[in-house]
């Protein structure tokens, strides 16, 4: 019984984000902890923060460097202007001058890290460019996602 609730969460979370990196951000650089399905449907270059498809990200996690400043800094470096991250997983390592857009929430996660996946702008200017296309992709989430922010509907 646990398998439909399993598809629904990969559903409304994995997919949800990989519909809007397809849509806005195809082709482009950007942070996510996430990357099987944003990478596979969105083609887009990852900033992977949990280090599965970034060696110096991954390196740095393991030695216990990973903060703020560096996400800050590679997300700068290699020029992502948009990060979506798990907020409960990276915490403090969520550089503090990212602004946060929009969340959703699944509900009854089985199978997803966390339940909550937000979006964050990397830079104060991205995030005057990010809002109006969160705020039409926020309307478009499946029923059932709980979504927040300033781009929530």
């Amino acid at each position: 019984a646990r398998v439909p609730v399993a598809m629904g969460n990969i559903w409304g979370q994995q997919l949800q984000m990989a519909r809007y990196l397809a849509a806005r951000h195809a082709g482009e650089t950007v942070v996510v902890d996430d990357v099987g399905a944003a990478s596979y449907y969105a083609r887009v270059r990852c900033v992977d923060p949990l280090g599965l498809a970034d060696p110096l990200l991954a390196r740095a996690r393991r030695e216990g460097r990973l903060d703020a400043d560096l996400l800050a800094a590679e997300a700068a470096r290699r020029g992502a202007g948009v990060a979506i991250l798990h907020p409960e997983l990276f915490g403090r390592a969520i550089p503090a001058a990212w602004p946060r857009l929009l969340a959703w929430t699944i509900p009854a996660n089985v199978v997803c890290s966390r339940p909550t996946v937000a979006v964050y702008a990397c830079t104060r200017a991205d995030s005057a460019r990010l809002a109006p296309a969160l705020r039409t992709f926020a309307a478009t989430l499946p029923a059932g996602l709980a979504a927040s922010g300033p781009a929530a509907p």
